[in-house]
C-alpha cells in the first residue's frame, strides 16, 4: 500500500489533464458586451476608444478654438475639409479657418536672430516675419525657402498642404511674409535651427 501511495496524486494530475478545456462563450449578436479586437494587436480595445479616437475634425477644431490653439484648429479644419460636405457646413468650416488663420497672424513675431541663438525655442511654434527667398531642397523631398530678417532663418515645408506649395513656388523673391510654425534643433546640411512652416502668408508684395 505504501508503495502505491506516492502514484496516487500522479494519477490524479493524469486525470485532470485528460478533460477538454472549456470552450470560451460566444459573443451574443447584436450586443456590444464585447471589448476585445479581432485585429492582429490581440490586445483588449474599448469599444468607446474606437468610436471616440477618430474623432470629427470639425469638432476637434472647435474644441481647440475654446482653448485658443489656433495652431491644431487650424490643422482639424484643413482635414474638415478634404471630406466632402454638405454646402453649409463647408462654408462655416471655411469661415472658421479665416477666422483662425487672424488669430494666427495677430501672434508676435520673434525676430530670426533671437531663434537662431536661443535654444528655449526649439520645438517650440513661432512666428516670424520677413522677406522671401527662394531655397532648393534638402534630400529627395524636403523643399525650403529663406526668411531674411536681419539674419537668414531657414524655412522648410515638405508638411504643407499641396496647394500651399503651390502658391510658395510662385513667389518671385523680395515678398514679405509672415511663417508660422515650428522650430527644430540643426540637422541635415544646415547647421542652424530651421522653421518647419505650418504655414504661410503674404503681407506685402516687393
Amino acid at each position: 500500500m505504501k508503495r502505491l501511495l506516492p502514484l496516487i496524486p500522479l494519477f490524479l494530475l493524469c486525470a485532470c489533464g485528460d478533460e477538454p478545456e472549456k470552450e470560451a462563450p460566444a459573443p451574443e449578436s447584436g450586443g456590444g458586451a464585447s471589448s476585445t479586437s479581432s485585429g492582429g494587436g490581440g490586445g483588449e480595445v474599448s469599444l468607446a476608444g474606437e468610436q471616440e479616437a477618430p474623432g470629427d475634425p470639425y469638432t476637434n477644431a472647435l474644441e481647440h478654438i475654446k482653448k485658443q490653439d489656433w495652431d491644431s484648429a487650424r490643422q482639424e479644419l484643413l482635414k474638415s475639409l478634404q471630406f466632402r460636405q454638405e454646402p453649409d457646413k463647408e462654408k462655416e468650416t471655411l469661415s472658421q479657418l479665416r477666422a483662425v488663420e487672424q488669430k494666427l497672424a495677430a501672434q508676435p513675431a520673434v525676430p530670426a536672430s533671437k531663434l537662431l541663438s536661443d535654444k528655449g525655442f526649439y520645438d517650440q511654434r513661432v512666428s516670424i516675419r520677413g522677406r522671401f527667398t527662394s531655397g532648393g531642397e534638402v534630400g529627395y523631398a524636403t523643399q525650403y525657402f529663406w526668411i531674411d530678417d536681419v539674419k537668414r532663418l531657414q524655412c522648410r515645408y515638405a508638411k504643407m498642404p499641396l496647394e500651399d506649395k503651390k502658391r510658395i513656388l510662385t513667389l518671385q523673391g523680395g515678398e514679405k511674409l509672415m511663417v508660422r510654425g515650428t522650430l527644430r534643433s540643426p540637422w541635415g546640411s544646415n547647421p542652424d535651427p530651421y522653421l518647419e512652416a505650418e504655414y504661410v502668408r503674404v503681407e506685402a508684395l516687393k
